[in-house]
């Protein structure tokens, strides 16, 4: 199954990934829905509520695509033809003058031991389990969390064609930290954990609610008691099959 990644030189503040994700669907062309996950035939305020195969995320001094088995079909097919050097954002023409585009195999497998790993920014919770958290007592907070990552990772699982993905369990053992965030307004909880399942997750993927922007970020697998690897640290590399000119330094868009 392949992984398919672009590297944008692009020094966009985070706050405008959205607009990014907008102008890159707008490019490949809104009938392709992996780009926007929308659900087309259901109207504008319909989605898909399957894995995200194609994510996003702001990186420092650039930004990452990430396209998954027909995502990265999608990314090959629909929007590398069309890329060119300039991209509408924020009523702005941007240049694209550096991308750097790279493939690999995904990894990715259900497995009889446990795999532990560190996920950073994690929106763990729905309307429904958030109000349900709310009324937890401490001590039962773990297992709820369980129960929403197990859930996560046989979406995963099933959007991926992992094998027997109903048997895949996942587990919070730790909580390191939570904060409230604010996306489109709306207050959310996002948890740095370490968690153990039975799946052999590779780092690139997301999990969780926005996924699709690079939330529910994994930090690598990690031995018992171990650190994870610092974040942005190279973990492997990538045949590169496709590299535009190279340009001194990241084109910046500046806040609105």
């Amino acid at each position: 199954m392949p992984l398919l990644q672009i590297h944008f030189d692009l020094d966009l503040p985070p706050q405008h990934l959205r607009a990014f994700r907008a102008a890159i669907a707008e490019r490949a062309g809104f009938e392709h829905e992996h780009f926007h996950h929308h659900h087309n035939r259901s109207g504008p305020h319909h989605y898909h509520w399957s894995y995200p195969l194609i994510q996003f995320r702001a990186i420092p001094g650039g930004v990452q695509l990430t396209g998954i088995h027909a995502g990265a079909h999608a990314i090959k097919t629909h929007l590398l033809p069309r890329l060119g050097s300039s991209l509408r954002l924020l009523d702005r023409e941007v240049p694209l003058h550096s991308y750097r585009v790279s493939e690999r195999p995904l990894q990715l497998s259900r497995s009889s031991t446990l795999h532990h790993y560190h996920l950073d920014r994690w929106i763990a919770l729905n309307r429904h389990n958030f109000r349900e958290w709310k009324k937890t007592p401490p001590d039962r907070a773990r297992p709820l969390l369980s129960r929403a990552l197990t859930g996560q990772l046989r979406a995963l699982g099933e959007g991926l064609g992992v094998d027997r993905f109903k048997e895949v369990v996942g587990e919070v053992h730790r909580v390191a930290h939570q904060r409230t965030i604010r996306w489109k307004n709306i207050p959310m909880l996002a948890f740095r954990v370490q968690l153990r399942c039975n799946l052999q997750l590779d780092p690139a993927l997301h999990l969780g609610r926005l996924a699709a922007y690079g939330f529910g970020r994994l930090r690598g697998e990690e031995k018992p008691g171990g650190t994870a690897p610092a974040e942005g640290e190279p973990r492997q590399s990538h045949s590169v099959f496709g590299v535009c000119s190279p340009m001194p330094s990241p084109v910046r868009v500046p806040p609105r």
